[in-house]
């Protein structure tokens, strides 16, 4: 367990990553980003009192969706195509995007202190992907502005010593199933396992960000193509890595 002093010295880190956290929210703010016209369907767990990263029990999307987080496949449909080694995730039939973008849509107005300002003046566009990064940028100071609040309330009250707790031998009589669900930073990632009766795992389903962005950045690439006929190869090659790095994809986490 960390000592108090070490507590002490992370919390003066974390003070320090503020500034940078809130440099990064200023040059973010400050870029010119491509215009486009889309319709993103926007995904994130919640439960509409915190900002959920692990505690989140239902899916909720502006599209007008509430469904229980372990309920996940009524939700998410894969597909595989032919032309990729990765899976791709549609909620009826269209494409999905998660991660900075969609959860500061969805819960923006439970962030607090100068996150919430930030949120509340960045002048985001939620139907344009390239404004994910600047997305990323406001979450960056919310969770270091989170973590500096929390080593506070540490130092004060002190670290709670309990023993660690080993797993007992595992014994059922029927299959188990088990979801797990977290917004990792690139969006909602869902762990689905069934156990049988000597303990071995019999089923494994792993849905992460990128396999339910991938559809999103599928459909929004084919906008930038027709709303930018007019400018150059260069230019709409431009535009194209420009906005696949928004959505910062993990190819490798979406092929399983």
């Amino acid at each position: 367990m960390p000592s108090i002093e070490t507590l002490k010295n992370l919390k003066q880190e974390t003070e320090k990553m503020l500034d940078a956290a809130e440099g990064c929210v200023h040059l973010f703010s400050s870029l010119n980003y491509p215009e486009i016209k889309a319709d993103l369907a926007l995904f994130s767990q919640g439960s509409g009192k915190t900002y959920e990263v692990y505690d989140g029990k239902y899916i909720t999307s502006n599209k007008k969706l509430k469904q229980k987080s372990r309920d996940f496949s009524k939700v998410i449909d894969e597909e595989i195509k032919p032309y990729s080694t990765a899976k791709f995730g549609y909620h009826k039939g269209k494409g999905m995007m998660v991660g900075a973008l969609a959860r500061l849509n969805l819960q923006g107005k439970l962030l607090k202190g100068k996150a919430k300002e930030f949120f509340k003046t960045a002048s985001l566009d939620f139907q344009n992907p390239y404004h994910n990064n600047l997305a990323q940028a406001i979450e960056t100071y919310h969770f270091v502005q989170e973590a500096n609040e929390i080593l506070a309330e540490l130092i004060e009250n002190g670290v709670n010593r309990e023993a660690t707790t080993l797993p007992k031998e595992y014994k059922s009589k029927k299959l188990s199933r088990g979801v797990g669900v977290v917004e990792a930073p690139r969006g909602s990632l869902y762990y689905e396992m069934e156990v049988d009766a000597k303990g071995l795992i019999t089923h494994c389903n792993i849905i992460t960000p990128t396999v339910q962005n991938l559809s999103s950045m599928e459909e929004t690439a084919q906008i930038v193509l027709d709303q930018m006929k007019g400018q150059s190869k260069e230019k709409i090659q431009e535009l194209l890595e420009m906005l696949i790095r928004a959505y910062d994809p993990c190819i490798t986490c979406s092929v399983h």
